[in-house]
């Protein structure tokens, strides 16, 4: 019997976490905040602010590093909506930046390129797609020659090292996290930003503090979610999963990751917290199984990969990227042995899914992206993804690519 393998739908969370992340809706621990937001500080250094969504840490970050209207951002394309929404948030404008030729991320011509079209930008974001690190030296010294500050966003890219083995966000002005649903650190939501500067440090502290508190019906349907997503797998195969997850949306219980059910930002309840320091102790173990899967996937899938030896060694591995010129030939094939891979990351240079978000993304402006974004699929790297699975799933893709579909 072939073994059902989802890219998402909880597929971070063990059957523990599950009954832990009920079991904390109905005994709370108010130092678990605490006790993460060390954690945090032990990695990155600074200043933690904990936060409801990876975008709340975003508008945050951006906030206090001084930025707000008539500004100006450098982010890349190939990005979530979500980093769009928290830069319009604080008033300012996106300025999207094209990927390099066949990269994951920007690099200093396509960063160069960008600051042309920006007469009035102040910082420069950038995001480690999909943890693959980008070349955030010379970023962090080119963001200096220019006197911009530099904002790194590991929310796919937590344990990352740069290309001298540091930390990736070591050179940072500020980090961003994200716990959210299929992150590296997966607490179903939540977010974190780091500050070094007093000034940061102070200005944040009084926006924290004027920020709303998450309701207790959307805490509950957090909570809830990893026991949720949990017996849907389990019992996908005998159709009752089919049926629970087609209801669960339909009575909006599973929406897009890319939805929020707030307008604003709002701090992390300490609930999450709790569910964040779970998984932040198995961050060691999950880059270490994620490295192994993705080296099998490197092996077998070399011709199409978008990741170099180096990238897997250095990075979070959070998916493994293929390249392909008929992504949902392929995403069909796979379905027909059990393998979900429909979610994408990403369908478009700023995506938002089935959401169709408005964007201030000019077509045409980033041709990398825009191509990368029709021709790219993510396979899984996760916990319930074993070696073999991955060298099953290699031997698909190459089974489909036999049959007279080509990489790019």
């Amino acid at each position: 019997m072939q073994k059902l393998i989802f890219n998402s739908l909880g597929s971070n969370y063990s059957w523990d976490f599950a009954f832990e992340a009920l079991k904390v809706g109905f005994k709370p621990n108010w130092k678990s905040e605490q006790d993460f937001k060390q954690q945090i500080v032990d990695k990155f250094g600074g200043q933690v602010f904990l936060v409801y969504k990876g975008r709340d840490a975003i508008w945050l970050a951006l906030k206090a590093l001084g930025v707000g209207p008539g500004d100006q951002v450098l982010t890349q394309a190939f990005t979530c909506h979500a980093v769009e929404e928290a830069i319009t948030r604080t008033g300012a404008q996106p300025i999207f930046v094209d990927l390099a030729s066949q990269a994951l991320n920007p690099q200093l011509a396509q960063l160069e390129q960008g600051l042309k079209k920006a007469q009035r930008a102040k910082i420069v974001l950038i995001q480690h797609t999909l943890g693959v690190p980008a070349q955030i030296q010379k970023i962090a010294q080119w963001c200096g020659d220019h006197n911009l500050l530099l904002l790194e966003d590991l929310a796919q890219t937590i344990g990352g090292v740069d290309e001298s083995g540091q930390t990736l966000g070591s050179l940072a002005d500020a980090v961003v996290l994200s716990f959210g649903r299929d992150k590296m650190v997966d607490a179903v939501s939540g977010g974190g930003v780091v500050l070094r500067s007093d000034e940061a440090i102070k200005s944040a502290q009084t926006l924290f503090n004027q920020l709303g508190l998450v309701s207790k019906s959307i805490l509950r349907r957090d909570l809830y979610y990893p026991f949720l997503t949990k017996v849907i797998r389990a019992t996908h195969r005998i159709v009752i999963g089919k049926i629970i997850l087609k209801i669960s949306r339909w009575r909006g219980w599973l929406r897009s990751p890319v939805w929020s059910p707030l307008k604003n930002a709002a701090q992390l309840p300490s609930e999450l917290s709790r569910l964040a320091a779970w998984q932040w102790d198995k961050l060691l173990d999950q880059l270490t199984h994620r490295r192994q899967v993705a080296r099998v996937y490197q092996h077998e899938l070399a011709e199409i990969s978008l990741l170099t030896d180096d990238n897997i060694e250095r990075g979070s591995n959070q998916r493994f990227s293929i390249r392909v010129t008929d992504p949902d030939s392929l995403i069909v094939y796979l379905k027909q042995h059990k393998i979900f891979v429909a979610d994408r990351w990403y369908r478009s240079p700023v995506d938002s899914g089935q959401l169709g978000y408005k964007t201030s993304y000019s077509l045409g402006s980033c041709p990398q992206a825009e191509q990368l974004s029709r021709q790219i699929v993510n396979l899984p790297t996760h916990q319930g993804v074993e070696l073999a699975d991955a060298e099953r799933i290699a031997k698909l893709v190459n089974e489909w690519r036999k049959d007279g579909h080509q990489a790019n």
